[in-house]
């Protein structure tokens, strides 16, 4: 990306953007002087010098960067023009997507965060494995090879975990606790 330059006075052209077709692909030394070109290309007097870019301070979590140019400063001792790209806040989707996918869980580490995450003791799990009403839920656990997150199973059962009071610190807990892969 180039900046227009006018050479009597050393102000910024127009905006930011690629060379005149006339001098394209000529070396930036070559442009930073334009006097020598056709007359008939308008150039003289002209130079085109490159942008150097600086990223700004940013939250890579929450921000990401532009193709906005700002600020943008003639540095005439090095015949380049400085600039800061912009920045905008990421939409919920894009932070979404960003995030690493939940772990997969064998059953001994959903049990281990369940307690840990969700304050289910070592007595609760033995009522609750043995409490008639989630016996379903037990016998898919014994049936899963693997536990998943958002899976409905695994929504369902902590729902009921926590309305029954076997998850002190609630589903809510446990799913913020929820390793990634």
């Amino acid at each position: 990306m180039y900046q227009q330059i006018n050479r009597a006075n050393l102000q910024m052209v127009g905006q930011p953007g690629a060379v005149a077709s006339e001098v394209n692909g000529w070396p930036d030394t070559a442009l930073r002087n334009l006097d020598a070109t056709d007359a008939r290309f308008g150039l003289r007097g002209t130079a085109f010098w490159p942008i150097v870019l600086t990223d700004p301070v940013y939250d890579a979590a929450t921000e990401t960067l532009t193709d906005e140019v700002l600020d943008r400063t003639v540095d005439a001792s090095a015949f380049r023009v400085t600039a800061n790209r912009g920045k905008r806040p990421l939409t919920p989707e894009e932070i979404a997507a960003r995030r690493p996918p939940p772990a997969v869980l064998g059953k001994v580490e959903f049990i281990t965060l369940v307690q840990m995450a969700g304050g289910m003791t070592d007595d609760m799990l033995v009522e609750a494995h043995t409490n008639p009403l989630f016996a379903a839920f037990w016998i898919k656990m014994q049936m899963a090879s693997v536990v998943q997150r958002d899976y409905p199973t695994t929504a369902g059962g902590l729902d009921a975990l926590a309305f029954a009071g076997y998850l002190p610190k609630g589903k809510a807990a446990v799913l913020a606790a929820w390793p990634t892969a």
